[in-house]
């Protein structure tokens, strides 16, 4: 296991599209952390590929993060987000 640090920027939330799995400033952060094809869900949950011939998908708990879960909320009723970081354990 390794532990990846994701840290979502102003210009990651900026750039973001609002209900947008593929999008969103999470999922922006989290290939820009190396987490290839990362998608985010509504729960906080993050789908990713380790390598760019996988075919299987890696997944991250949605209960992992109740911050992450927050702020997707938060980003997608246009509420007021700020910048934050995260780390997650990868295989």
């Amino acid at each position: 296991m390794r532990t990846v640090r994701v840290e979502v920027t102003a210009e990651d939330i900026k750039a973001g599209k609002r209900e947008s799995a593929e999008e969103c400033p999470i999922a922006l952060a989290c290939r820009r952390a190396g987490l290839i094809d990362a998608v985010v869900g509504e729960d906080g949950g993050i789908d990713y590929r380790c390598h760019p011939d996988d075919v299987c998908w890696t997944n991250i708990p949605d209960g992992s993060s109740e911050e992450r879960m927050r702020f997707v909320g938060d980003f997608d009723s246009r509420r007021d987000v700020q910048p934050f970081a995260f780390e997650v354990e990868l295989p």
